[in-house]
């Protein structure tokens, strides 16, 4: 914690600075832009400046509430958490036009509408303030169903673990078989390719844009665990978007919220967890999901829960 609150400080500070009071009262961002889209304005021109891209707001809303979370748990008396407490409220919420998440605050037309870019739905993955089977849920559905599946390296990684986030192993399924395709760079002058021109693998298995993408790579193994495990709820999840066909697998060593480990195997819709205390209360009920069906158990070292999901 001493490390950790210098830093969370100090980037709360930073945004507290930099939002201003909108003609609605909201707190905005200004300047703002959303990275590498842009929108058009009303002569039809691609412009970038505006205020309270979505990715922003998302992004402070984050700050803030781990701020105060760890002001909380470490019983800090600091004036700054009752800056954050009166500004918190006051940040705009996610916008939905045309029943999608909205990449700006106002509803503005896309120069791009397919971008491989998902800022606006970095509240979904990797901070988990949209959940599944919500209504913002559904709105962060169809702006990717909008944006379409092709992409290049990381972006594929991305869209990956949005779709596993959102509860939808197919497309997981089908991101990765565009992702994982052989790119020779000869390759796409000679055969069709059913992702991006830029996308693929290439023989040494390093992800290209080109030349290659490294967090390519590392976000395609992030994406895969999240089919596996979730644990962004509260709620342990196994295989919470897990792709039909995939009938056996297993998993070893993932990492959970609350200081938990998880080793998972599957075959033929039979499902074994082992979870392994790591730190945190060894005295605490833990709830573990698995097809729907939630145990609760109290994981003091090592306890095996067993469930059913279909495949």
């Amino acid at each position: 914690m001493e490390r950790a609150w210098p830093l969370l400080r100090g980037c709360a500070e930073f945004c507290l600075d930099w939002l201003i009071e909108g003609p609605d009262g909201y707190l905005d961002t200004c300047p703002s832009t959303s990275p590498e889209n842009w929108f058009l304005d009303a002569a039809g021109k691609p412009q970038a400046l505006t205020l309270s891209a979505t990715m922003d707001v998302m992004l402070i809303r984050a700050v803030f509430e781990r701020t105060l979370a760890l002001a909380l748990a470490s019983g800090r008396a600091d004036p700054v958490v009752a800056e954050i407490s009166a500004a918190l409220p006051r940040l705009r919420p996610v916008p939905v036009f045309s029943g999608r998440v909205g990449e700006w605050a106002a509803d503005l037309p896309e120069e791009d509408p397919a971008h491989r870019h998902m800022s606006h739905l970095v509240s979904v993955y990797p901070l988990g303030q949209i959940v599944a089977g919500t209504h913002l849920g559904d709105a962060a559905v169809a702006a990717m169903d909008r944006r379409g599946n092709g992409a290049m390296g990381w972006s594929w990684a991305w869209k990956m673990a949005l779709r596993a986030r959102l509860g939808d192993g197919e497309t997981v399924r089908s991101l990765l078989s565009e992702a994982s395709q052989a790119f020779t760079g000869d390759r796409h002058r000679d055969a069709p390719f059913d992702g991006s021109e830029w996308g693929g693998l290439l023989p040494n298995l390093f992800s290209t844009h080109p030349p290659f993408q490294i967090d390519g790579n590392y976000g395609f193994t992030a994406a895969l665990a999240e089919v596996v495990v979730q644990s962004h709820t509260g709620v342990i999840d196994i295989l919470p978007a897990l792709p039909r066909g995939w009938t056996r697998g297993s998993a070893r060593g993932l990492r959970c919220r609350g200081g938990l480990a998880v080793d998972v195997s599957w075959q033929e819709g039979e499902v074994s967890v082992l979870l392994r205390r790591l730190s945190g209360d060894a005295s605490e009920f833990v709830p573990v999901s698995i097809g729907g069906e939630v145990t609760e158990v109290v994981v003091s070292d090592v306890v095996e829960v067993r469930g059913r999901v279909s495949c």
